[in-house]
């Protein structure tokens, strides 16, 4: 008869032991959490939060990953992983929401030939997205930039 290992629980990413110790054994300013709008990944992102809060760690807000999709050809929405659930999240939670960054075919694109996110290329739609907007928590964080960096 054979020998049993009992499985061990795999933590919330972001809640393992490494990361309690960089927490432990660093000075963090604040943490911005990401997550994308499907309830799985805002199960993850809650553990999370409630590990941060737990050690202390400010949290500077919640952001909505990959919130919806711009078709290249039509223009039209499609909302893939759902839509607001970080949003409804951070209402709940208690923090500031800090916008929703759409999925971009040419983030991906630029990510795989080494390009970084923020290289120019044409938005497939002329509405502007909803990114998230540093300055709504440098302002409130000094320690992070605060006015410092701000124009």
């Amino acid at each position: 008869m054979g020998r049993y290992r009992p499985a061990g629980c795999r933590p919330a990413p972001g809640t393992g032991d490494i990361h309690i110790s960089l927490f432990q054994q660093s000075e963090v300013d604040g943490v911005v959490i990401v997550s994308t709008p499907q309830e799985l990944a805002l199960i993850d992102a809650k553990k999370a939060i409630d590990m941060l809060r737990r050690m202390g760690v400010p949290l500077l807000g919640l952001i909505e990953n990959m919130s919806y999709f711009i078709a290249p050809d039509t223009g039209a929405r499609y909302d893939i992983f759902g839509n607001g659930g970080a949003e409804a999240a951070a209402k709940a939670l208690d923090m500031p929401f800090l916008g929703a960054v759409p999925l971009v075919m040419s983030i991906r694109e630029n990510s795989d030939t080494g390009q970084p996110p923020s290289s120019p290329r044409p938005m497939a739609s002329k509405r502007k997205p909803s990114a998230p907007s540093p300055q709504k928590f440098l302002k409130a964080r000094p320690r992070c930039g605060g006015s410092d960096l701000l124009p």
